[in-house]
């Protein structure tokens, strides 16, 4: 695997790569066929520390002892503590979202691909 390439939105994000004929290949995730070329960039995380992104994240809102974050992207340079607050966040979260996001999608990219290294 020599490239790989992240569109991270604010509402979705896409990853694609280039397979082994060379061609632009967009990442299915969670499951081939099936899975969303278009991953909702949402974190879920419950009390044990196990993390959920995209369409598994978004499954998991209301139910018990799993918080679900969505939206961090916007709020990545925001330094008002206030805003933060007001969308549910505390200084720092919303990095913190932002990277549990991007490392489990690389994660499970490399799961479901059978990607040993990524340049």
């Amino acid at each position: 695997m020599d490239q790989l390439g992240l569109d991270f939105g604010t509402t979705n994000s896409t990853l694609a790569y280039f397979d082994r004929e060379g061609k632009l290949v967009a990442y299915r995730h969670a499951g081939g066929a099936g899975g969303r070329e278009y991953i909702p960039t949402a974190v879920a995380r419950d009390k044990s520390g196990e993390i959920r992104i995209g369409a598994a994240a978004l499954a998991m809102d209301g139910e018990i002892g799993w918080k679900v974050d969505r939206y961090f992207k916007m709020l990545l340079a925001c330094g008002d503590p206030a805003l933060l607050t007001s969308y549910g966040y505390q200084p720092g979260e919303p990095e913190e979202r932002a990277k549990e996001f991007i490392g489990q999608l690389i994660q499970d990219f490399r799961k479901d691909q059978r990607v040993d290294e990524i340049k």
